[in-house]
């Protein structure tokens, strides 16, 4: 990113990685775009946290590559990796990393605070902006006590806060239902919103919860089997989905190629490069897509069907 202060685009190109001998992402490829809420959905495992974490410069892949804004994350240099830290706003995710995202040493007013003062943002606005996110996300009676004395949803709140503060151009929020309960989500989400449209950031967001997915609209993309198997609006993509099982049942038929299987060279040498594709799997949507063309082919010759 040339201009730290644009909203940039994000993109994944052929991202291969391998955690514990598992495959995690297989030669991933997605684009969100640039000032717009991307919702990234998937079953628990499928490499959500992982892809932000390539994404924030935590964790290289294997192979492939992660830009932001045109640029390749992990070949910047540590002073340009330093500068896209300072434009993103991030609340992490995953169990290893779920404490790392507030100072313990700072009370909850200066935690949100501090990204704000790293811009050199005057005292009033820092007090307004800090006190309408701490009412907004139900921590204005808290201002002045440790992250250690709350819970630790309330903490993931604090971290959400400090996120989203700052009005960065980068906006990554990784497992943001973990710390809403039902008195604050439907706040937060209207604020995240409101934050989105007033800045125009780019925001990545993952989550689990549906009803959480169509509220932040947006566009949505859902992670299988190592693969973004749908990228499109929420609302159509989501159209009629209400609980997990239709979530699992409908992205379940959208990808139909299965989980990658690693080759006979790869499984020798632990690398992760290329993949096959299991002949059972790739058979049935072969013979599906037949089907299909056989069927539209018959009902064009008979009459019963033609192309707008």
């Amino acid at each position: 990113m040339s201009d730290h202060r644009t909203p940039p685009d994000i993109r994944f190109e052929g991202v291969c990685t391998r955690l514990g001998g598992e495959i995690v992402h297989h030669r991933l490829r997605a684009e969100f775009p640039a000032g717009e809420i991307t919702v990234l959905m998937g079953p628990s495992g499928a490499g959500k946290t992982t892809l932000v974490r390539h994404l924030v410069g935590l964790l290289p892949p294997d192979s492939g590559t992660v830009l932001v804004g045109g640029r390749s994350v992990w070949d910047l240099d540590p002073k340009q990796l330093a500068a896209m830290r300072e434009a993103t706003g991030v609340l992490l995710g995953g169990s290893t990393l779920f404490e790392t995202s507030v100072f313990g040493s700072l009370t909850v007013y200066d935690n949100v605070a501090a990204p704000l003062r790293l811009s050199a943002a005057d005292d009033e606005f820092v007090h307004a902006t800090v006190t309408w996110w701490l009412r907004t996300l139900g921590l204005d009676g808290h201002a002045d006590r440790l992250p250690a004395e709350l819970s630790a949803r309330m903490r993931r709140r604090i971290a959400l806060g400090a996120a989203m503060a700052g009005g960065r151009p980068l906006i990554v929020l990784d497992d943001v239902d973990l710390g809403l309960d039902a008195p604050t989500a439907a706040r937060a989400v209207e604020a995240i919103r409101t934050a989105q449209r007033r800045t125009g950031a780019t925001m990545l967001v993952t989550t689990h919860d549906i009803a959480l997915a169509k509220a932040l609209d947006g566009r949505l993309a859902v992670l299988a089997h190592g693969r973004i198997v749908a990228n499109g609006p929420v609302g159509e993509l989501l159209a009629g989905v209400d609980d997990a099982e239709e979530f699992d049942r409908r992205f379940h038929q959208l990808d139909w190629l299965g989980p990658p299987l690693p080759s006979d060279d790869e499984r020798r040498s632990g690398r992760v490069l290329e993949f096959t594709f299991d002949p059972h799997v790739l058979m049935t949507g072969v013979v599906a897509m037949a089907l299909i063309l056989a069927a539209v082919l018959v009902a064009r010759a008979t009459g019963s069907f033609s192309f707008p």
